[in-house]
């Protein structure tokens, strides 16, 4: 049988042993899957053997599973035509002393190595490679290889914050309005301020000066799954009718140039590091919906601004150490 089809066979078998085939979780050990689980789950993450002599060979090993409760996609690198066979996660291999022989990935939905693979909760991603030292000139003492892996994983995300502008004090208004905050390693909460009404916000009376803050926070507790770092893509600020964003007010740069717009992006990649947080800040207008005595034509007016982000939240899995013998 072949080696390459045996280990993967043989692989396949453990991990349905295991409960990881599949997603799985209970409280005998299994997967935890969803809300209050891990992001990420590491099930194998080995170098074998650890300790070679110059011109031998090494394998590496890593399994994972999407243990969060947002499907994801995982960039890995790995086309087989260039030389950059999965070193979206493959950080460091020390190139200079080893080079890769050979690679193979395959995920829960896809058997065959791939550039990206896109997992739902539950699905499992394995990468393996080959390491040769074909640099057999070692001194003595030999050479140390710290092995560096980290897992990409992108996501994209939103939330709300629905509002009201009311006549006046004695309008009765929306009974209640929702608002969604984001779930993952990735939170975005929206609150919007500057009210008089009775209530406070998100209800507020004719004339106030309204204003939407957008927080992003990288929220990780030092005991918590979502450990990593967070690199946020131009995100996103949308209004619903009858409501404009001032893009000249924001805090922050924008691509609309502005005035009044109903959509704008922040012009500029944001980084996360665990714990950090972003508040974008910008205006909110009524539109000119108003009488010819200058009152608004209704009672009140509900609206709603909306925050998306695509966002990769990186896993840094630490290093394990490869020793290379002078072979003598």
């Amino acid at each position: 049988m072949d080696q390459k089809y045996l280990f993967l066979t043989v692989l396949a078998a453990t991990l349905v042993s295991s409960g990881c085939i599949g997603g799985g979780g209970n409280g005998d050990g299994g997967l935890n899957i969803g809300p209050g689980g891990k992001t990420i789950t590491v099930t194998n993450f080995e170098v074998q053997p650890s300790e070679i002599r110059a011109g031998s060979t090494t394998q590496i090993r890593l399994g994972i599973v999407n243990t969060g409760g947002m499907s994801s996609n995982v960039t890995i690198a790995s086309n087989k035509s260039s030389e950059n066979l999965g070193r979206g996660v493959l950080i460091n291999s020390c190139p200079d002393i080893f080079g890769i022989k050979d690679f193979d990935a395959y995920s829960s939905r896809n058997p065959d190595p791939a550039e990206e693979y896109y997992l739902e909760p539950g699905n499992e991603l394995e990468i393996s490679w080959s390491l040769k030292n074909d640099n057999e000139d070692i001194p003595l003492n030999g050479y140390t290889c710290p092995i560096r892996m980290q897992i990409p994983f992108d996501y994209g995300v939103s939330a709300y914050q629905q509002l009201e502008v009311k006549e006046n004090q004695e309008t009765q208004g929306a009974t209640t309005l929702e608002s969604k905050t984001s779930e993952g390693p990735l939170n975005i909460h929206l609150e919007t301020i500057g009210s008089t009404a009775d209530q406070g916000p998100p209800k507020f009376i004719e004339g106030d000066n309204k204003e939407v803050l957008v927080q992003l926070e990288n929220t990780a507790p030092e005991e918590s799954s979502y450990q990593g770092l967070v690199d946020l893509d131009s995100p996103r600020i949308e209004s619903s009718e009858n409501y404009m964003i001032n893009s000249t007010s924001c805090n922050m740069e924008t691509t609309a140039g502005g005035g009044l717009v109903d959509s704008l992006k922040i012009d500029r990649t944001l980084r996360l590091y665990e714990g950090q947080s972003r508040v974008i800040r910008c205006g909110i207008e009524l539109l000119d919906n108003l009488e010819e005595d200058g009152e608004i034509s209704q009672p009140s007016i509900r609206g709603q601004v909306t925050a998306h982000a695509n966002y990769t939240y990186i896993k840094d899995l630490g290093e394990r150490e490869i020793e290379v013998k002078y072979r003598g």
